[in-house]
């Protein structure tokens, strides 16, 4: 299956291998200069958004992005109320809760089990969207 990641800027990378896409992450979130969302593509259609914010990410997976729904990864150590990171994403700004960040190298760990198996990692707490 192909995959290929975009940093939403116009700027698209294909994936190769595990070790690539974890590579691209980690170089990504050590660059930017602002939290910035990253889209994984598969030819199947689905699309998984992953947002770098240094120590911390998330995951919102979308099976159908025109259909809309999906999940967003969950921290639920954190209160709803803790507050939020800002993502760019395309240019346009996205609050998330930070309830929905994880520690960055867990989500790297997430997408590139989701790469090499095409599931959702059951390790992870999901919540619907």
């Amino acid at each position: 299956m192909s995959c290929w990641l975009s940093d939403g800027k116009g700027k698209v990378y294909p994936v190769n291998s595990s070790g690539q896409l974890e590579q691209q992450l980690v170089e990504a979130n050590a660059s930017q200069s602002t939290n910035q969302i990253w889209a994984l593509e598969r030819d199947a259609g689905d699309v998984m958004y992953i947002g770098l914010a240094g120590d911390r990410a998330f995951i919102n997976y979308l099976p159908n992005p025109d259909a809309g729904g999906g999940v967003v990864t969950l921290d639920q150590t954190i209160p709803e109320d803790k507050g939020t990171l800002w993502f760019d994403f395309a240019g346009s700004g996205s609050e998330i809760s930070l309830r929905n960040c994880l520690p960055a190298r867990l989500v790297f760990k997430a997408v590139v089990e989701f790469y090499e198996t095409g599931e959702l990692p059951k390790w992870v707490h999901w919540q619907q969207v």
